[in-house]
């Protein structure tokens, strides 16, 4: 859904004549660089929408890139199962407190939720390769330009800068990570322009276009 969304940007640009580059934000990398792998993997037309004389693909800027996945996305996880094995033992025992009626209603609003457009497309479609199975599907089918180069922002959190309302959040990916060397959610080695778990020929042309960049004193926010 999010890089149909970029691919409409796109073609305006195409429309327009112009050249662009990518620029993506933390998930929104990993966005970006899902649209610019379907249309280099697509029909002839939209691989023109790359290569075009006059309107094409110039650069990539991944800023706090969750590309290469986040330790929030496994923790997350694993307590996203505990909650749900919590709250089955806990309305196991209120079953005998309740009515059919308001357990149907109350099942059929969660389902309804989970199944709803709005759920799938921003929340799991969006944020799939925050876990790390999500991110090695999509480096391993990714086809990415090799003429076009990449640059980053990296951060790194400071304990006498952070602000107040992240130190739980900083807390616990330090504890995630078992390093201090991220900004407060994606860990610094993570957040490069190439996939870091993943080796195949895509990988070593990311890796080659990889320009870096300085690690900044900064946060995710």
């Amino acid at each position: 859904y999010n890089a149909s969304k970029i691919e409409d940007a796109i073609e305006t640009a195409v429309q327009l004549n112009k050249p662009y580059g990518l620029l993506g934000y933390s998930q929104g990398c990993a966005n970006s660089l899902f649209c610019e792998s379907r249309l280099n993997s697509g029909t002839p037309l939209q691989q023109s929408r790359l290569t075009s004389p006059n309107s094409y693909l110039v650069a990539r800027c991944l800023l706090f890139s969750a590309a290469n996945g986040s330790m929030h996305g496994p923790a997350m996880e694993e307590k996203i199962h505990r909650l749900i094995v919590m709250c089955e033992q806990f309305f196991k025992y209120q079953q005998g407190y309740c009515s059919r009626a308001f357990i149907t209603f109350v099942l059929e609003t969660l389902t309804n939720l989970m199944d709803s457009a709005a759920f799938q497309k921003v929340l799991i479609g969006g944020g799939g390769t925050f876990l790390h199975q999500g991110s090695r599907a999509f480096w391993r089918e990714a086809q990415h330009m090799p003429s076009v180069p990449t640059c980053v922002l990296r951060g790194v959190l400071e304990e006498h800068t952070t602000p107040e309302s992240l130190q739980m959040l900083s807390n616990l990916l330090t504890k995630h990570a078992s390093s201090p060397l991220h900004d407060s959610q994606v860990h610094v080695y993570d957040a490069v322009g190439h996939p870091i778990y993943t080796l195949n020929r895509n990988s070593k042309i990311m890796k080659m276009t990889d320009m870096g960049g300085s690690i900044q004193r900064t946060h995710h926010w």
